[in-house]
């Protein structure tokens, strides 16, 4: 069984190798490693989306603690209007493949 580490490592020698036992799988290899790339973008935007809303939650809950409420409900309609946002690109993200 092939590992994707094992396929973006070498991709040509896994290309070969499958010739041999008759299978062309170079289509194939293109399509791992380029969904891969998009799985890798799309972890990378929803991580630092993750960082943000997290940020965003401090921020909140200090405000809250600071008796700053109506400051604190104003940053989190606008959190939750971002990630409504981001949940869109979030669904278009994972339609592309």
């Amino acid at each position: 069984m092939l590992t994707i580490q094992q396929i973006k490592e070498d991709p040509q020698r896994i290309v070969k190798r499958l010739a041999v036992k008759g299978f062309d799988a170079q289509e194939t290899i293109d399509r791992i490693l380029e969904l891969d790339a998009k799985r890798r973008q799309c972890q990378l935007t929803n991580d630092t989306k993750a960082a943000e809303l997290n940020k965003l939650a401090a921020k909140i809950g200090k405000l809250m603690k600071d008796g700053a409420r109506e400051e604190a409900e104003q940053t989190g309609c606008r959190g939750r209007f971002e990630g409504r946002a981001e949940g869109h690109r979030r669904a278009a993200c994972s339609n592309r493949g």
